[in-house]
């Protein structure tokens, strides 16, 4: 497949038009992708940055803004201190630099999503580019779609942490098993572990789980013992990430774990719509797995881990997202060698529509109650637009809703 076509008059129309308003750039930054066009898969990436810049902070996002806050007024120390590094991860400093030099906390949300967005987008073209198969521009672009509806964007803005760490860790393992940059790779997987701790940890249990492997039978050996293991380690969970993250992951009491039953019915439906929708790419890895097709082996490690975290749900709901995203992936690197058809691609399709139309769904009142009608606005223009801490107190409960 040929590689991204340079189109200097392209980029400079296309940026021009996205600094007097993003929303009318949409169009164009489409084409472009459609064209395979250098510098259309960032300009979006950038759309992603306005979003997060303008995304309300409510819900996780609150809690963001008011831990941002709170190292307005504290020293270094404090930032650096081994209990906040536990409680935040490495975005601790970060927030507190941020603060003191005067940046408004949108900031980093518009970078974390554009990096994040743009470090997969890396990934995708890599694999299209590299692909036995000679895809015609419809058909990149069709893949490119359902790459795109199943990248929850407003789950890594309001995360901050875990989505941005995600990517970063997505790049890292394209670095090891694509090309084969080590030294690369152990940077970016130590700094994803930095920013969300969990990935040492489920991302260390998935590549152990690639360096094995492991055949289809084995896994479910290996499923038992990460079973026992995990519900170990939860048990010290406490002592490790302090009392205040424990009751976020846990029910606080001892060590009984979350329970299904504290969400509603629609709560429920849109979590397991969520699930169900990757699915199509479960059936993929499983019925395709093999050892020498090394994204097949990662995601097979995720889907397993997802299972054996099953029974609380913030941890299944964060490790299948994983799974969700690599998904595209394993796709692309099982077309190289067997040819699926129309059917599967359709099929993968109507789940990307479904998952993006379900996530969106649960994000409605960020939406409602975000300014997404400056988009069509400048973006030096936009930029003012800022949540300081006395519109969050005014406008937003302690419980994260809208007033």
């Amino acid at each position: 497949m040929e590689g991204l076509r340079n189109d200097k008059n392209y980029l400079l129309l296309t940026g021009f038009v996205f600094l007097l308003s993003p929303l009318l750039s949409l169009p164009l930054i489409f084409y472009g992708i459609y064209h395979r066009k250098r510098g259309s898969f960032l300009m979006l990436a950038l759309f992603m940055g306005v979003m997060g810049w303008l995304l309300a902070p409510m819900h996780d996002l609150y809690r963001h803004t008011l831990t941002f806050h709170f190292y307005e007024h504290r020293s270094i120390s404090t930032a650096l201190n081994p209990v906040y590094l536990a409680l935040n991860g490495g975005i601790a400093p970060v927030y507190w630099a941020m603060s003191h030099m005067g940046i408004a906390f949108e900031a980093i949300r518009a970078v974390v999503v554009t990096i994040g967005f743009y470090l997969l987008c890396v990934v995708f073209n890599y694999m299209i580019d590299h692909s036995s198969r000679q895809y015609s521009q419809s058909g990149v672009f069709l893949r490119f779609l359902i790459f795109l509806l199943f990248f929850d964007a407003f789950y890594v803005i309001e995360g901050i942490r875990y989505g941005f760490s995600m990517c970063v860790f997505l790049y890292a393992v394209h670095q090891l098993i694509d090309l084969g940059h080590k030294k690369t790779f152990l940077f970016f997987f130590l700094f994803a572990g930095i920013w969300h701790l969990a990935f040492f940890y489920f991302g260390g249990a998935t590549l152990l789980m690639y360096c094995l492997k492991m055949r289809r039978r084995t896994y479910v050996l290996f499923f038992i013992l990460l079973v026992i293991v995990i519900v170990a380690a939860l048990s010290e969970a406490a002592a490790i990430i302090g009392e205040e993250r424990a009751n976020w992951y846990l029910s606080g009491k001892g060590d009984k774990l979350a329970q299904y039953s504290g969400m509603t019915m629609i709560g429920l439906t849109v979590y397991l719509l969520l699930k169900f929708a990757a699915i199509p790419y479960a059936i993929l890895v499983i019925k395709y797995y093999s050892i020498d097709r090394k994204w097949v082996r990662m995601a097979m490690g995720w889907i397993f881990l997802s299972l054996s975290v099953s029974f609380n749900a913030v941890f299944f709901y964060r490790s299948w997202w994983v799974f969700t995203t690599i998904g595209v992936f394993a796709f692309l690197e099982i077309e190289n060698t067997v040819y699926l058809g129309r059917k599967w691609l359709s099929t993968l399709l109507l789940s990307s529509i479904l998952f993006c139309s379900v996530a969106t769904t649960r994000f409605h009142s960020y939406i409602e109650n975000s300014n997404y009608y400056r988009l069509i606005q400048p973006v030096p223009y936009i930029l003012t637009q800022t949540y300081d801490l006395k519109w969050t107190n005014f406008n937003v409960k302690p419980s994260g809703e809208h007033r």
